[in-house]
């Protein structure tokens, strides 16, 4: 299971993924950063060691890409500083995981930046638990359907018809076309999360969304700007980020509570399954996505 990934990066990795998982499951969401800016500079001193020097030029290039997108995300409010943070750390300790298929006569290898399985082992994991969660939340909170283009039932039976089309149809697809039958039930699930998605999203949206007093706004809380008129957030520059600049511009703007997505799911978590994932089963990934003979 490690033979693509060295051992005491890994447990680096995954320490610090569960200290800083247990404060976003249990602190509200709030990362010490200390603990942040430890996981970044012990990452960074073990890849030079572990790595070496090529090694560890390649993950902090990776890092920086990483940081300079994810600080964008997290000035628009897509994402925490914290997940940047902890990207940018696996990075650096496992730069590369090489992913190989053995035909017997022949393999066929290649490297991949292991933070891009990590987030996209992670993405789906959280795309599916989080679809039964707000499934189950969404169908129950009937009357947040009011007024909307389909009620919840409508809407319920309709993207599971769709899934269901898909999903028969992608099957006798893939049987045709002589596709493992297990890759192909596991690809068409995910259609079936974009309709819920899709469907789903106003309310998965709504049930995030709570109404803060001014007075108790918090920095890093982010605001639904979609919830207020258009007008006064053009006319006042109100931002999606809670910052001291976007405080002031709330008060001047003379609102007395915002809606602020005091819901949202951490993802944190879902980083260290990524991670756990990667580490776990990577020989398995590559069976799944490299080409066979």
């Amino acid at each position: 299971m490690f033979e693509n990934i060295n051992i005491a990066a890994a447990a680096i990795a995954v320490a610090f993924g569960i200290a800083c998982s247990y404060y976003d499951l249990f602190n509200k969401r709030n990362i010490p950063e200390n603990l942040l800016w430890a996981f970044l500079g012990i990452a960074a001193v073990a890849s030079f060691a572990i790595n070496g020097q090529a090694g560890f030029l390649q993950g902090a290039l990776q890092a920086a890409v990483i940081a300079a997108i994810g600080y964008v995300s997290y000035k628009t409010g897509q994402m925490g500083l914290a997940d940047v943070f902890v990207l940018c750390s696996i990075a650096l300790l496992i730069p590369f995981v090489s992913l190989t298929a053995d035909w017997g006569y022949a393999a066929f290898s290649f490297a991949i930046p292991a933070v891009l399985l990590v987030f996209f082992a992670a993405v789906v994991s959280f795309s599916y638990i989080m679809a039964f969660y707000y499934f189950a939340k969404v169908g129950i909170a009937k009357k947040k359907s009011a007024g909307k283009f389909m009620g919840i039932e409508k809407r319920i039976a309709f993207a599971a018809g769709l899934a269901l089309i898909f999903s028969v149809g992608f099957l006798f697809l893939s049987s045709y076309l002589g596709i493992d039958a297990g890759k192909a039930a596991l690809a068409s699930t995910f259609p079936c999360l974009l309709f819920f998605f899709a469907f789903f999203m106003p309310d998965i949206k709504d049930s995030m969304i709570e109404f803060v007093p001014v007075s108790k706004l918090e920095l890093e809380d982010v605001v639904a700007v979609e919830k207020l008129d258009t007008a006064l957030v053009q006319k006042f520059g109100i931002g999606r980020l809670i910052d001291e600049k976007n405080i002031a511009a709330i008060k001047k703007s003379r609102l007395k509570s915002v809606p602020v997505y005091t819901g949202m799911p951490p993802f944190l978590p879902f980083l260290l399954i990524g991670l756990l994932i990667v580490i776990f089963f990577n020989a398995q990934i590559a069976a799944m996505f490299l080409p066979h003979p």
